[in-house]
């Protein structure tokens, strides 16, 4: 990647704490991702098998109505290898999840969704829908130079 495309995701990625209302959860980049077990299908699975070994945007489900997958989500995220995945402990999530646990991990760090790379490393956590454009921009420029897309 180049300096300047690093800049730009830099960029990105800090304007996005720009708004308090609505800033990324920084502290999570990097680190791995829960492995909390969902019900999917009907059948009790980890996170991954329920998922596959993509990049996944899982959505905390009570954010599912606002979350419309006609809007410009859909057009920006046609374009890179992102799954988007709901999951939540009421309603009608993707995923499931029984015991709780995720929804619980999703009030502790104060995230409404987060990116999840194929090695289990969290890329970025929004505490906002309106941030995910701005995440997936970053993501796709960020990866774009590696000839991911």
């Amino acid at each position: 990647m180049t300096d300047n495309t690093m800049c730009k995701v830099q960029r990105i990625l800090l304007a996005l704490n720009d708004d308090e209302d609505s800033k990324v959860v920084n502290t999570l980049r990097g680190t791995r991702s829960p492995r909390f077990a969902v019900r999917h299908n009907g059948v009790v699975k980890s996170f991954r098998q329920a998922t596959g070994p993509g990049t996944i945007l899982l959505i905390h489900a009570s954010y599912r109505s606002v979350y419309d997958r006609d809007s410009l989500y859909e057009s920006l995220l046609d374009k890179t290898d992102i799954e988007v995945v709901t999951v939540g402990d009421f309603g009608a999530p993707d995923l499931i999840d029984f015991e709780s646990q995720w929804v619980s991990w999703f009030a502790k760090h104060e995230a409404a969704a987060i990116l999840v790379l194929p090695d289990h490393d969290i890329y970025c956590a929004v505490n906002a829908l309106a941030k995910i454009p701005d995440l997936v921009r970053a993501y796709r420029d960020e990866f774009r130079r590696a000839g991911r897309f």
